[in-house]
């Protein structure tokens, strides 16, 4: 199943299912299992009507020029930051020397979303990391700078459409 970034849509768990979650700021398109393995398969497309299909770009997309060097450094301090909490699109713009409407307007075109969706996004990610290292909810949540497992809870609801404890069903 493709779902279109920003398409409402709701998963139930399942042991048996294998979620590939894509970040725009890759680059490039998809690694070669994912490509071969959705060109041989016939997925379910979930899509809003008349917007143009991330999917259907991305497959088709090769390597594309790299990011702009200041965004680049710019997601690099973002990494940086969120283990301390609050991650103001402000600081990061000064610190890439730019404008604060440039810097918004530059960031969104090159990273594909907007600059506060990123940084969720890159909590999460985080987030999932360390728990992938076996530290508990709370611990993950904190290192990614949730203020507690609930708030990490709540995002990962809102994000994904499931209850956080139904990531980690047993096979």
């Amino acid at each position: 199943m493709l779902i279109e970034p920003d398409t409402v849509h709701r998963l139930l768990p399942a042991p048996a299912a294998e979620l590939w979650f894509v970040e725009p700021t890759v680059g490039f398109g998809p690694p070669v299992e994912l490509k071969n393995r959705l060109i041989c398969s016939d997925p379910i497309h979930v899509e809003m009507p008349g917007q143009r299909s991330f999917w259907k770009n991305w497959l088709m997309r090769g390597t594309r020029p790299p990011l702009d060097p200041r965004i680049t450094r710019a997601a690099a301090s973002i990494d940086r930051l969120i283990p301390m909490g609050s991650v103001r699109l402000a600081d990061v713009a000064e610190e890439s020397r730019l404008s604060l409407g440039r810097f918004r307007h530059l960031f969104a075109a090159e990273i594909g979303m907007p600059f506060q969706r990123f940084v969720l996004w890159r909590r999460l990610i985080i987030a999932f990391d360390e728990l992938g290292m076996r530290r508990s909810a709370t611990e993950a949540a904190h290192m990614a700078g949730f203020s507690d497992s609930a708030h990490f809870a709540r995002t990962i609801k809102a994000m994904f459409g499931i209850r956080a404890s139904d990531l980690f069903i047993e096979s």
